[in-house]
């Protein structure tokens, strides 16, 4: 996936953090970057068109940057999806980056960040979400190709009769 393609999304109520994170995604080269100055702002675009990654400030009001990425992770289950989640926040201390991680977070950057390190992060984070995304398509493919098998080796596709596995399936069920 090129940068081009990549769908980025930076959620911060702060105008001026936004722009600034903006425009070093842009220098870099990423032009899918959409902006939302909410959380709430930010779960609706993802819901008119999927992000590859979504950068968060951790403290804003309504929802922090936690409770957002919790949202996005159950959204992804539901879905089928992977969103990668990078948080910043202006907190210093382990103690915080722990928190972060298990909360679901994919990567963690101290305000402001440094404009190559953010590229370089964002790179990275859509590498993985891109990749999780091909394994959980890849996934979906192969359970109907073994549901497709399994109707196959039971019933004669050209007839529709059952073959010996298909009776002893259902002979098995009768019996109990």
């Amino acid at each position: 996936m090129s940068d081009k393609d990549l769908s980025i999304i930076i959620v911060d109520d702060l105008q001026f953090s936004r722009i600034v994170v903006k425009t070093a995604l842009k220098k870099a080269g990423y032009n899918g970057v959409r902006m939302a100055d909410s959380a709430s702002e930010a779960l609706a675009m993802i819901d008119q068109k999927p992000a590859d990654v979504v950068l968060a400030d951790w403290m804003m009001p309504e929802m922090d940057g936690l409770e957002l990425t919790s949202r996005i992770r159950q959204r992804d289950e539901e879905k089928g999806t992977y969103t990668a989640i990078i948080l910043f926040t202006a907190h210093d201390g382990v103690e915080y980056l722990v928190k972060a991680f298990d909360h679901g977070v994919d990567d963690y950057l101290r305000k402001p960040p440094n404009p190559h390190e953010l590229a370089a992060r964002v790179n990275a984070a859509a590498r993985i979400a891109v990749m999780q995304n091909d394994l959980l398509e890849t996934s979906r493919q192969m359970e109907d190709t073994i549901r497709n098998l399994e109707e196959v080796a039971m019933i004669d596709p050209l007839t529709g009769a059952g073959n010996r596995r298909f009776i002893m399936s259902q002979l098995k069920s009768h019996i109990l």
